[in-house]
């Protein structure tokens, strides 16, 4: 019997960094996404905000085996000389890459051209809930560094530990616009058992009062559970308001969890959800000639229904 020595051929990877790039468009939206994921889990929000008229550039981040530190040099590797090319700059993190956004910009912070930042479901103060699932044998080895760091709620500047996490990374005082939007909702067994564990309101994963710092410019929750706050209709409204206005006003916690965005105002995105990573993320010029109008439609239809 004969055995195959040669070498199989690596296959190719399936987490692209995700770069749309529109000269002619002078603003870009740095979008990070969250832990265990990548570019594509954010295509969503890629696709709208291209349709809303900005660049976008979408990371993948090595969560798995780098610290905070670790991290940032990796986004500067990737988007420092394309932040260059813009006239300005807004950030855009889900999860632990809330966090990944607020760490990057206190080491490189392009303050000529710097826009505004805003987090969805990012453990500012720390998460219990991480921190309980990492009592569990295993599950911090498989979080990966930076994970183990962000999940503490005291910050240190002990540099002999490598889990510490590291405050100047993670200032209280900021000079930009953040704005934060946070989930809660309990829609299962599973979301009443974290209730019954996480204190206050929470998204199965972060609770409301960790999401929220003294740095923040503005603080929004909507009926979402940690998962689902990276595709939420309510989240992308949030964020293409915010980027433009640096406030979440007059969209209010109240307000929007009174009235329900219908899915069927969203089918122009359906265009970019099949097929390929490219197709998927690079809309037609007839694609964001008709999402721009269509989000105007959207977003005048809410102001009607929603008692602001």
């Amino acid at each position: 019997m004969f055995f195959n020595l040669k070498k199989k051929k690596p296959k190719a990877p399936t987490h692209y960094d995700y770069f749309n790039e529109q000269a002619a468009l002078p603003e870009l939206v740095v979008v990070l996404h969250g832990l265990k994921a990548t570019p594509r889990s954010m295509r969503k929000m890629n696709a709208y905000l291209t349709a809303c008229g900005y660049s976008v550039a979408s990371p993948c981040l090595d969560y798995d085996h780098l610290d905070v530190e670790g991290i940032v040099e990796q986004i500067h590797e990737k988007v420092g000389d394309k932040i260059e090319n813009y006239k300005k700059v807004h950030f855009v993190g889900y999860s632990m890459g809330g966090m990944a956004l607020r760490a990057y910009l206190s080491q490189h912070f392009p303050e000529e051209k710097m826009g505004n930042a805003i987090q969805i479901g990012a453990p500012n103060q720390g998460s219990l809930g991480m921190r309980l699932l990492m009592k569990i044998p295993g599950v911090k080895s498989l979080a990966g560094p930076m994970a183990v760091q962000v999940s503490k709620k005291k910050f240190e500047e002990d540099l002999t530990d490598k889990h510490a996490k590291p405050a100047h990374f993670f200032p209280e005082k900021i000079p930009y616009k953040l704005g934060v939007i946070a989930g809660d909702a309990i829609k299962g067994l599973k979301d009443i058992f974290n209730a019954l564990i996480l204190p206050g309101g929470d998204d199965g994963i972060v609770t409301l009062k960790e999401t929220a710092f003294n740095g923040m410019t503005d603080h929004i929750i909507i009926d979402d559970h940690h998962v689902g706050l990276s595709t939420s209709n309510k989240s992308m409204l949030l964020v293409s308001h915010f980027l433009k206005n640096a406030t979440f006003d007059p969209f209010t916690s109240k307000n929007l969890t009174a009235f329900k965005v219908k899915r069927g105002l969203f089918n122009f995105l359906k265009p970019c959800m099949k097929g390929s990573i490219d197709r998927l993320l690079i809309p037609t010029r007839w694609f964001i000639r008709n999402s721009r109008r269509q989000i105007e439609e959207l977003k005048t239809n809410i102001k009607k229904a929603v008692p602001f």
